[in-house]
């Protein structure tokens, strides 16, 4: 898997499926018992007209990405996660299944996830 793989496979499991997730939530919320604030917020979405929901969409579509964005600056250590006393960095790899040799994502060698997103 290369970085780049990595960096959609995020954007399509985690960004959009969140987007989607929210989007559907709001239009119609899921369960027997669904939350009272979920309940709240999606009869006021409901009540918009469909410009103004599609208006709202492009605002979860916009927090998702920032969320996104920001764990991948996280991840790059162009944010930091940790107090300024101790120095340290993240390393992610990918183990297939198949039993071939992880490849390592995150390192030294990576520092540009963020910008990929």
């Amino acid at each position: 898997m290369t970085q780049e793989e990595f960096v959609e496979g995020i954007r399509i499991a985690v960004h959009q499926s969140a987007v989607s997730s929210v989007c559907t939530s709001l239009t119609k919320p899921a369960g027997r018992r669904p939350a009272s604030d979920l309940i709240e917020q999606s009869t006021w979405y409901n009540k918009l007209e469909s410009s103004d929901r599609a208006f709202v969409d492009k605002i979860i579509e916009r927090a998702s990405s920032a969320a996104v964005f920001g764990f991948f600056c996280a991840l790059d250590g162009a944010r930091a996660v940790h107090d300024a006393d101790t120095l340290g960095r993240f390393e992610l790899s990918f183990a297939p299944s198949d039993g071939s040799p992880k490849q390592v994502l995150i390192g030294s060698e990576c520092e540009n996830l963020h910008d990929l997103f």
